[in-house]
């Protein structure tokens, strides 16, 4: 090329099977190089004495060498829903770092932000939802009023329109209680109920006593009616007996089991929005096989929804 004027090249590539570079690829990144294939795109431009330029993967069906492998999730943020991942490489005559290996730099950069900020991954659209990845509850109790309360809908509705757009992801519920808020809540509701069990069992044996008390009046009353006139019948007087003393609530207390209880339920909630919604498989929604009892220094009236890659038909690959 002429080291004068201006000018622009281009070279294109399409459909280049990731199998070529298996030996090359294996030491480095734990995918699966059997599989996908990238179309890639190099320009390269002067204009007015400056040069600029950049290389454009588009992967196509990439896949983790593993379900466990530390590509899986950075892949399931990145793949759209037509399973391609576009990659962008500025390229910069001052570097002599070949393309392959500036390549692979970008993904294992990827790997890193999937375990800080992985939602930071899926694009500007979804970025917000890094700080919300929980669903709040009313202390004490576990239904959810979706469509009165607008955080909670916006939130839900997002990270379903993430697994829209993101067909490799799955959402994992961790259900929790806070042993302070929640237990306070439910302490009193129980309370408040064992008052009222009891407040209702006094008056039923209060009425008991009351009809006891009309009956011997109504036979007393009943006998003597039946006395000759003029004639004195001698009876003993019945034992006055007072009206029963009150009785006094239950003390109740709240147990673990309640408040895992509690977090369960709270899981399910949210597991029963995605289940009804259609185009979400159930297998990309798990709960965690335990639900988790807050510290007392952090909010636990929550379900934490955590991020999982969903990959079929894993071919694992021994890493070298």
């Amino acid at each position: 090329l002429s080291s004068q004027g201006d000018f622009t090249t281009t070279f294109d590539l399409k459909g280049f099977p990731l199998s070529v570079l298996s030996e090359q690829i294996r030491p480095l990144l734990d995918l699966d190089p059997t599989s996908g294939s990238f179309d890639l795109s190099v320009t390269h431009k002067r204009h007015k004495g400056e040069e600029q330029g950049e290389a454009t993967f588009l992967f196509s069906d990439l896949r983790p060498g593993s379900a466990q492998a530390d590509t899986a999730l950075p892949l399931a943020l990145l793949a759209n829903n037509q399973d391609q991942m576009q990659v962008l490489i500025p390229l910069s005559t001052k570097s002599d770092t070949p393309l392959f290996k500036q390549t692979v730099a970008l993904f294992q950069t990827q790997i890193v932000k999937a375990g800080v900020a992985p939602l930071l991954l899926a694009g500007a659209e979804f970025a917000d939802l890094q700080e919300r990845q929980f669903i709040t509850f009313p202390e004490g109790l576990s239904e959810l009023d979706v469509l009165g309360d607008n955080d909670v809908h916006e939130t839900l509705q997002h990270f379903a329109d993430l697994l829209a757009e993101r067909p490799h992801l799955g959402l994992v519920l961790n259900g929790m209680a806070d042993p302070t808020h929640d237990r306070a809540v439910i302490q009193k509701a129980l309370e408040e109920k064992e008052r009222k069990r009891i407040a209702l069992k006094n008056e039923q044996r209060l009425e008991e006593w009351q009809k006891k008390e009309q009956i011997k009046e109504q036979t007393l009353k009943a006998q003597q009616a039946a006395a000759p006139p003029g004639k004195i019948i001698e009876r003993n007087i019945p034992a006055q007996d007072g009206p029963p003393a009150p009785l006094q609530p239950e003390p109740v207390t709240v147990s673990e089991t309640t408040l895992q209880d509690l977090a369960q339920e709270r899981a399910l909630q949210v597991y029963d929005f995605y289940a009804t919604l259609p185009g979400i498989a159930s297998g990309r929604i798990t709960l965690q096989d335990k639900t988790r009892i807050s510290e007392a220094e952090s909010p636990g009236n929550r379900v934490l929804i955590e991020l999982k890659p969903v990959f079929q038909n894993i071919h694992n690959i021994e890493m070298p």
